[in-house]
């Protein structure tokens, strides 16, 4: 299942790892990696975003993040 237009708020995000989390507006957390940050925008801890939700077997995945 897919969620078209999340936002949410940047949990955790380690650059050099390249991965994440975000929490969206209903309190459900996403993992984040890297590629799918769109390109320029760097996520920093408490930074608001706008994010494409999609519920994974393995977890909740965060696509094309953008600053909201």
């Amino acid at each position: 299942m897919t969620s078209p237009d999340c936002h949410g708020c940047v949990l955790e995000y380690d650059a050099e790892r390249g991965y994440g989390r975000i929490r969206d507006n209903n309190d459900v957390e996403y993992f984040v990696h890297y590629r799918d940050v769109i390109e320029g925008v760097t996520l920093k801890i408490n930074d608001k975003v706008r994010f494409q939700g999609i519920l994974h077997r393995k977890g909740n995945i965060a696509r094309q993040v953008s600053r909201a």
